[in-house]
């Protein structure tokens, strides 16, 4: 825990067995863990984007109230933009390989915003930086593990891919100019990883039984993570619950 973090809490809900998804062919008896991401205590009121300083993107924003997203909280009391994954070095996974999905993730900027805001992918799977706004843009990161990149996309529609090939969480994506927008991107050499959303919701389908170690990380609460074991076709709930302070 970080200086000046406050305690974090997490539950664990059990719920009855349910047969793997019929869909999964990595695992016949897979097991199955799903849940909620939360933070407790009142949420904050976000700030709003100002985005005066560049003429074309306040145009495509004209009337309209955008918020920031380094903490969105759902009214549910969860949260958006947690990822959720399994750690490559659960004992469950040994012995498991997983191929890179070979199809391009998509990283846009749109109406001067980076989209998504956060992005979960696989290690070695290829990333497609578009830039579908009305003027040119400047992205830059400095990964730890991964090679960083700093480019330009100062033409509408333009597009360049980039990967990275170490798992690495929390990589951040900065804009030069358009100061306000950012995004984070979450590298993770398994298939077993989610981004909350609306519902500050995840599900986990077709793990392997036996020991995992499942994490949930969000880039302004920290980060969590719980040990457990799950059996063949065995389906669990559990949740996440941040205080306001990043936790480590």
């Amino acid at each position: 825990m970080l200086p000046g973090s406050l305690a974090v809490f997490a539950i664990v809900v059990l719920a009855p067995a349910l047969c793997p998804a019929a869909n999964s062919a990595r695992n016949s008896a897979g097991a199955r863990l799903s849940g909620l991401v939360k933070v407790l205590g009142d949420p904050p009121r976000p700030g709003l984007i100002d985005f005066a300083s560049c003429p074309s993107c306040a145009a495509e924003n004209a009337g309209k109230a955008i918020a920031r997203e380094d903490l969105i909280v759902n009214p549910n009391g969860t949260v958006r933009d947690a990822v959720v994954f399994v750690r490559a070095t659960s004992p469950a996974l040994a012995g498991h390989k997983f191929s890179s999905p070979a199809a391009p993730v998509p990283l846009e900027v749109r109406g001067g915003l980076l989209r998504p805001h956060v992005l979960a992918l696989r290690a070695g799977q290829p990333v497609a930086v578009r830039n579908r706004s009305t003027c040119g843009f400047n992205l830059k990161c400095a990964p730890r593990k991964n090679l960083g990149f700093n480019l330009t996309l100062p033409k509408p529609d333009e597009e360049v891919v980039r990967r990275f090939d170490q798992e690495e969480v929390g990589i951040r994506i900065e804009d030069n100019v358009h100061t306000w927008t950012g995004a984070w991107i979450a590298v993770l050499s398994t298939p077993f990883f989610a981004v909350t959303g609306e519902a500050g919701a995840f599900d986990l389908p077709d793990l392997p039984p036996g020991e995992l170690e499942i994490f949930a990380w969000h880039e302004t609460l920290g980060e969590q993570s719980q040990a457990l074991s799950l059996g063949p076709g065995e389906s669990r709930r559990i949740e996440f619950a941040f205080r306001r302070g990043r936790s480590r």
